[in-house]
């Protein structure tokens, strides 16, 4: 039952994919190309999400969602300053944004304090986190490591 769900959700990211191809050659949309970004991250194909979140800021400097996201794509591949600039520069686009300043805390904290290994009860939710924050996934982390 759970590899046909992981076939089905593999199936909706591809057929995603192909329709905002498709959309981007009709009218190339900053905000087809971040969705199209979110797709291709989604489904770990981070380089090419990099480009397409790169082509919707030539498109559109301003479009704070793209920045983000391209800072979680860096995020991904443990390029952890490029990533720590995207979300500054995504935080000044939009201050009042809670997940890009959850974003910039954690990993400002990170680079200032370090985190242990941990071992013990607390050990697999530890790890959890670190699973988390490395895919982007700000939020889980923060509830993993509380």
């Amino acid at each position: 039952m759970r590899n046909r769900h992981a076939s089905n959700a593999a199936s909706r990211w591809a057929d995603a994919e192909g329709e905002l191809l498709k959309a981007i050659d009709v009218a190339p949309q900053p905000s087809a190309h971040v969705l199209l970004g979110t797709v291709l991250r989604e489904k770990g194909e981070v380089a090419r999400a990099i480009r397409h979140f790169e082509e919707a800021l030539k498109l559109q400097p301003d479009s704070e969602e793209a920045v983000f996201q391209l800072g979680l794509c860096h995020l991904e591949k443990n390029r952890l300053k490029r990533a720590l600039e995207c979300f500054h520069e995504a935080l000044e686009k939009n201050p009042r944004r809670l997940e890009y300043q959850e974003a910039v805390r954690i990993l400002e904290r990170r680079n200032l304090y370090p985190l242990p290994g941990v071992a013990g009860p607390g050990g697999e939710a530890f790890r959890r986190g670190e699973e988390a924050l490395a895919r982007g996934m700000l939020r889980r982390a923060h509830d993993l490591y509380r």
